[in-house]
């Protein structure tokens, strides 16, 4: 591209959530949500193919110290920044007064991105200011199975800042819900999954829309090979099976369609 070019992905892990707080810094709150983000969204970016982005994670400022000691015990590339509050100094850190365009995705602390989400992203067209994904699964938690999905206006998006208009950095555009009646909209997933909204009993909006896969070796493949997230880990899902061609042939029609699309023809 011509145009210089930053790739933020920021995700409000308890920056934000009741306006007293008391949810998001109840301790018993940090640690169930510290399992699915870790189970679920820190795979996903890690195992991105396109790592050129920075990965900004918000934490409320007054966060309990076993939060804060989990969050320097993790280990993660450099391209990830913890912020407590720190958006001026970020801000400085990556420069972004030197980029005409930055990209600003969101993706929530319980949910994960397709391992080709981010080179999809950033090798779209920029003539809009929302780049969207509008079909990616559902996962329950509990047991491990997923479902296809379509969502218009989904939280799986991007906004396209620049600098010549004044645009905040870290402006995603505000309710997702919206965004198609605010802004130049367009729907970048081509019919394609590429996201995972998880879904474990304490979401904020989000229920079962669809149908769930009825086999397991499938959605345990396609939560392993697209997303990175390990099938071992739910108590329910089987041990990933080598699929033959015939049993491909009794999947319903979706699941097939998905399984031929995702975990034979496209390459991690």
């Amino acid at each position: 591209m011509s145009e210089s070019l930053t790739h933020i992905i920021l995700t409000p892990f308890n920056s934000y959530w009741d306006s007293d707080h008391t949810l998001s810094l109840d301790p018993s709150w940090i640690t169930d949500r510290w399992d699915l983000f870790t189970r679920y969204t820190v795979p996903s970016l890690l195992a991105q193919s396109c790592q050129r982005f920075h990965w900004v994670v918000e934490f409320h400022p007054k966060s309990p110290p076993f939060l804060k000691s989990l969050v320097q015990a993790a280990g993660w590339p450099s391209h990830f920044i913890p912020s407590f509050g720190e958006r001026e100094r970020i801000s400085q850190l990556l420069r972004f007064s030197d980029s005409s365009v930055i990209l600003t995705t969101r993706i929530d602390s319980d949910d994960a991105y397709h391992r080709d989400a981010v080179y999809r992203i950033q090798n779209a067209g920029l003539d809009c200011d929302v780049l969207n994904f509008e079909h990616g699964f559902q996962c329950d938690h509990v047991t491990g199975c997923v479902a296809l999905v379509h969502r218009h206006c989904s939280a799986f998006s991007t906004k396209v800042n620049r600098s010549s208009r004044g645009d905040d950095p870290f402006d995603v555009g505000g309710d997702h819900s919206f965004l198609s009646k605010k802004y130049s909209y367009t729907d970048i997933s081509g019919g394609d999954p590429m996201f995972l909204q998880v879904l474990h009993g304490k979401n904020v909006g989000n229920s079962w829309y669809g149908h769930p896969f009825n086999n397991r070796a499938l959605s345990a493949l396609i939560l392993t090979k697209c997303f990175n997230v390990e099938q071992s880990q739910f108590p329910l899902a089987q041990r990933l099976m080598r699929m033959a061609r015939f049993e491909v042939q009794r999947l319903p029609r979706q699941a097939k369609k998905a399984f031929v699309s995702y975990c034979l023809s496209r390459k991690s």
